[in-house]
């Protein structure tokens, strides 16, 4: 699919929203590409709105899921274990309590284990975004638990 084709449906989603009422923020709107056509002038790569020019970007927030030019996922898992963790500082409170375990892993699944799954099967997890993922929650799980690190000198938890 070349720029011209891109303009050309970037018009036809202008038109229909047109059609129903909306209208698109123009200075948020964004284009990104994955592949350049070397032998294309960068000055026919150009797409417009309204007559503005389209920010070309490398990466954008699309639903939450940082999408970036390369395709690299691992900065959607690094994007999704940090609003994870930020779902279980706001959380802690309860996370961290004096509640039953059983309730308080209840409530860790239905608020930060979505925020750090959301949107994520849609991409292609590799073995070391699954570790990430897998360490994330095994942290997670034993602050909640108040455990800390097995002390080298003794052999036991402290």
């Amino acid at each position: 699919m070349g720029w011209d084709h891109g303009q050309v449906m970037l018009d036809e989603l202008l038109l229909r929203l047109r059609e129903i009422g909306l209208e698109p923020s123009l200075p948020k709107l964004q284009v990104m590409s994955e592949t350049y056509d070397l032998k294309v002038n960068p000055e026919e790569c150009l797409i417009f709105a309204n007559g503005q020019r389209v920010q070309e970007v490398d990466s954008m927030k699309i639903l939450g899921s940082m999408i970036h030019k390369q395709c690299k996922e691992r900065i959607t898992f690094e994007h999704r274990i940090g609003c994870a963790w930020k779902v279980y500082d706001r959380w802690s409170h309860i996370l961290e309590s004096k509640a039953p375990l059983e309730k308080r892993l209840r409530f860790w699944r239905l608020t930060v284990e979505k925020s750090l799954l959301w949107t994520l099967h849609t991409t292609r997890a590799d073995q070391f975004n699954e570790g990430r993922l897998r360490t994330t929650q095994f942290y997670m799980t034993r602050r909640m638990m108040k455990l800390k690190r097995l002390s080298d000198s003794e052999g036991h938890l402290e």
